[in-house]
């Protein structure tokens, strides 16, 4: 009896090590390839990285060699810029003010029309309504 519960004790141990074990291995398995991944996915950013830098640098060179090629005409170009709009803003401010003053007239005028009821007046009212 007893060399029986005996066995069965050991075996039943014997299994248990073998499961975890296998989980143990699985779960090595899981890690490697969790890393692996993680690797190859630093690598790709740093590969995307590379090439972006090596974009930019290349649209700074190119806008660089524009600037230069631009600033003169730009310079030309700002001056009769500011002429034109000095004269829009002079003309802008005149039809603003005009605007200004005729929305002023029409509120005081729409004042003027309305009578404004006192609370006294409502009160009679609702006292005399059946």
């Amino acid at each position: 009896m007893i060399r029986k519960r005996k066995k069965e004790n050991i075996h039943r141990k014997m299994k248990k090590n073998m499961m975890r074990k296998k989980y143990k291995t699985k779960e090595m398995v899981m890690v490697r390839k969790k890393y692996n991944s993680k690797k190859k996915m630093n690598e790709n950013n740093k590969n995307r990285w590379e090439k972006k830098m090596m974009m930019k640098e290349d649209k700074k060179k190119k806008y660089r060699q524009n600037g230069k090629e631009k600033k003169e005409g730009k310079e030309k170009h700002e001056e009769e810029e500011k002429k034109r709009m000095t004269k829009k803003r002079k003309r802008k401010r005149n039809t603003t003010m005009k605007k200004k003053y005729r929305t002023k007239r029409k509120k005081k005028k729409a004042k003027k029309g309305k009578r404004k009821k006192k609370k006294e007046d409502r009160k009679w009212n609702r006292d005399r309504a059946p």
